[in-house]
């Protein structure tokens, strides 16, 4: 049987891969875990969408790495350790030591705010002083329901608890009405 890998499967092969596997393996592993896709124009059309936006994806995640790199690279910091007679180090600096050292060196550049930590997420229907979410506006739900269909949950969203409440019911009744399709093909 021939799959389409939707993700990286080891010693099998890389995302968007057309392999021959058998048809026990693709059936009862591949397509329940969902890590591959029968072979059809739609399914490759779906894999090259899918590739396209990893790859976007990826590019914004190393831009923003290397964008941290640079800023580490101006930084000095000092963590004091004990040192015995010979230059051997008691204990030993841990990553959370590190990331001690870089919050204060952090504080003392900028007069608000940690270094390099994200900023909090503030909700978009607070800072918009939008009271009723209506369920007919489909732009204003579109950007909380990502590729999977799934809604996004509020740690990712930044929308308070009230908001996120009332976001889900509107999707649910947007999606009740055809509105909105369950899940994406």
């Amino acid at each position: 049987m021939e799959v389409i890998l939707r993700e990286h499967v080891e010693h099998l092969g890389q995302r968007g891969d057309v392999v021959k596997v058998a048809a026990g393996y693709a059936r009862n592993y591949l397509l329940p875990r969902k890590l591959a896709l029968a072979v059809t124009d739609n399914n490759k059309r779906q894999i090259d969408r899918e590739k396209k936006l990893a790859e976007a994806r990826d590019a914004e995640d190393k831009a923003q790495a290397e964008a941290i790199v640079q800023r580490l690279n101006q930084l000095d910091i000092e963590i004091a350790r004990r040192v015995g007679e010979n230059d051997t180090m008691y204990g030993s600096v841990t990553s959370a030591d590190i990331a001690q050292a870089l919050k204060d060196k952090g504080k003392g550049d900028r007069p608000r705010g940690g270094g390099f930590f994200r900023r909090r997420r503030v909700c978009k229907f607070c800072a918009e002083k939008i009271d009723y979410i209506n369920y007919k506006d489909v732009r204003l739900l579109s950007p909380f329901i990502p590729e999977r269909g799934k809604i996004q949950p509020r740690r990712i969203s930044g929308t308070c608890a009230k908001h996120q409440r009332a976001l889900q019911t509107a999707i649910s009744r947007a999606r009740q009405l055809a509105l909105i399709p369950y899940v994406t093909d």
